[in-house]
């Protein structure tokens, strides 16, 4: 239950430390820190996963609605402009609510999370 909440507490200050514009200056620097720590103690925490990576199941209709939809937000958002530092990073793109960037950037990681999954999926068929 614990992991549960500091999954979901790192993800949404993930997100809100992204959002330097309304959140400003002083968040964002303790936030950075408090993340850094919360991501210590996760991976403390998830200590087994290391050890079984390429176990689990995921359902695929699920995956397949949060990569399309991850894939529609990474567009609409240039994602690829900002992670290849051809723009800079403020945030929110052309979205004005905090619910529709939080939707956005939540479908975007989870795409992009799926993905990997599936592809180390197959990397360990291959490789039987």
């Amino acid at each position: 239950m614990i992991r549960n909440i500091l999954n979901v507490a790192m993800m949404v200050l993930l997100l809100l430390n992204m959002n330097y514009r309304f959140m400003g200056n002083a968040f964002h620097e303790i936030g950075g820190v408090v993340l850094a720590f919360l991501f210590i103690f996760h991976n403390v925490l998830n200590w087994r996963w290391y050890v079984v990576f390429f176990k689990g199941r995921q359902s695929i209709r699920r995956s397949i609605v949060v990569i399309a939809y991850g894939v529609y937000a990474s567009f609409t958002n240039n994602i690829g402009e900002k992670l290849l530092m051809q723009s800079f990073f403020v945030g929110w793109g052309e979205e004005p609510s905090l619910w529709g960037f939080l939707l956005d950037h939540l479908a975007i990681v989870g795409c992009y999370v799926s993905i990997t999954y599936y592809l180390l999926c197959l990397l360990r068929k291959r490789n039987m």
